[in-house]
């Protein structure tokens, strides 16, 4: 744990992982014996580095300057696996009630966002990353990812809790009903409205993403989970919006006049990036005294660099496409924190 910003990264062992899968043998159209043969797979054919799945959340506290007291970062190591390579295709799904006019507008942005963020210099950070072959050749993370679908769920369960259970049965329905193709190179990007209570929201996260083995399969589903902080009823949104505190105390705009979809956008920029580096373990910071292991984004998290300078566009440190957003830095391997190579 650090004082100004509070981060959890899990491995959970493929134990724990099967426990997640379990929940769906009982469902249509997963069957007991696809359970079996699941767990089997998984034992016996897998190397270490894919022997777990990592869950990882972060958020920050209520400190009105997060970057007084920073922490000092080695540099990042590779520890073996696979990363993300070319085009990664994403899927945004909303589950709530985004038919309003602002929820229009926030699907409007994260969508557009979605689309252009894989033509950005800060995207092009993550070509710094790669994974070695067995002919000790090295394949570069991914150079581009574009929006692949957009999905509205309109929820018809009543309670606002969502568990980690609820996320995958989930995923497995729109994948199994074909409403979203299951994806391998793929990352699902779930954007709930700001009554939904997913894990840990606005008491140990902001966002967190974690991936599991799709039923009967080998095939790996990643996955995020964003909130829109925005929301009134939620007072502790603020800890988690793309915006500073200091700031927000004096009404200043968000980059696009959207604090739910500006603050969406920031935190998905964190977790794709790690998703797309760290989904198997592959990078990531060698655990502190405290056992704590720190991803690509966690080195940079609420460090902006230098905002862009327009006296038209408030809170805005780069350009994704046409719009403005604000973004964190990433960690570039023997560079540090950066917005672009």
């Amino acid at each position: 744990m650090m004082h100004h910003l509070f981060l959890i990264f899990q491995f959970q062992l493929v134990a724990s992982l099967v426990m997640h899968v379990r929940a769906y043998a009982d469902a249509d159209p997963v069957s007991t014996s696809s359970f079996i043969h699941l767990k089997s797979t998984v034992e016996t054919s897998r190397n270490k580095n894919y022997l777990y799945a990592i869950k990882k959340k972060e958020s920050r506290n209520f400190d009105l300057n997060p970057q007084s007291n920073p922490v000092i970062f080695q540099d990042i190591e590779y520890f073996g696996g696979t990363v993300m390579t070319d085009t990664v295709r994403l899927y945004n799904i909303y589950y709530g009630d985004f038919n309003t006019t602002n929820g229009n507008d926030t699907m409007h942005l994260l969508d557009y966002f979605a689309s252009n963020i894989g033509n950005t210099a800060w995207y092009k950070i993550l070509s710094s990353y790669f994974q070695l072959e067995s002919n000790g050749d090295k394949t570069l993370a991914s150079h581009s990812a574009n929006l692949k679908k957009s999905f509205l769920v309109n929820p018809s369960q009543k309670s606002t809790e969502i568990t980690e259970s609820d996320i995958q049965e989930l995923l497995v329905e729109l994948i199994t009903s074909e409403d979203l193709p299951r994806d391998t190179n793929g990352v699902y990007n779930l954007i709930f409205d700001g009554k939904f209570q997913t894990p840990g929201w606005l008491t140990t996260t902001c966002s967190y993403h974690s991936a599991f083995y799709f039923p009967g399969s080998d095939d790996i589903i990643k996955y995020m989970v964003l909130n829109d902080p925005s929301t009134p009823s939620n007072q502790k949104g603020v800890i988690c919006q793309a915006i500073n505190p200091k700031d927000n105390l004096h009404n200043i705009p968000t980059a696009n006049n959207n604090i739910g979809a500006d603050s969406m956008a920031s935190l998905f920029a964190h977790e794709l990036a790690e998703v797309i580096t760290n989904s198997v373990g592959s990078w990531h910071f060698a655990p502190d005294e405290n056992g704590q292991v720190n991803e690509i984004s966690d080195a940079c998290a609420w460090s902006f660099g230098t905002y862009l300078k327009s006296s038209n566009i408030p809170n805005a440190n780069i350009m994704v496409g046409d719009k403005p957003f604000l973004i964190q830095q990433l960690w570039q391997p023997g560079v540090g924190c950066t917005m672009g190579m």
